[in-house]
């Protein structure tokens, strides 16, 4: 990263820097010079290391302004990018109100003595969201058939383990 000046700084020299802020505060700039002319992964980076208490200020001030623009720049990317029950909720309900013009149209049509239209016409959208609805249903479901049927393999045993247990069994099988 290059300053407006001409020196160059690397990534693990602001980190230096910025480490040093939190340990010691801002404003604090001899104690965090102290701390770069002593960090070790530092020693022979004289530019850094030979930084008067100006230039680490500056730095400093430099790299938290770009790190409060990109933090504004991530909020604005946040504000602007929909949760995903906030679309499916959208897509529910332009399918329902998809669902309301297919009803008055066929009322319509059948008022006139024609057939309904096709509902796929207008509720394909809609379809496609309670068919992956339902889809997801199905996989919930036979994932609950699966532990109902060792809850009872469970009890199945349980019930042995105990009966065995009360006729004084010398060997009890706690396991199938």
């Amino acid at each position: 990263f290059a300053n407006k000046g001409t020196t160059h700084f690397a990534l693990e020299q602001d980190r230096a820097i910025l480490c040093g802020v939190v340990k010691h505060g801002y404003g604090n700039w001899n104690a965090i010079r102290e701390e770069i002319r002593n960090d070790t992964s530092l020693l022979f980076q004289h530019t850094v290391q030979g930084m008067n208490i100006d230039a680490i200020a500056k730095r400093c001030d430099y790299r938290m302004r770009q790190m409060e623009k990109e933090l504004e720049v991530r909020q604005k990317k946040l504000n602007t990018i929909k949760p995903p029950a906030v679309e499916e909720a959208e897509i529910a309900l332009a399918a329902i109100k998809n669902m309301e013009a297919w009803e008055r149209e066929a009322d319509m049509m059948q008022l006139q003595g024609e057939p309904a239209p096709p509902i796929d016409s207008f509720v394909k959208e809609g379809l496609d969201t309670l068919g992956d609805y339902l889809n997801e249903h199905k996989v919930c479901v036979e994932k609950l058939r699966e532990v109902e049927t060792q809850l009872r393999g469970c009890k199945v045993l349980a019930e042995e383990t105990k009966e065995a247990i009360l006729r004084g069994d010398q060997y009890v099988n706690y396991s199938h």
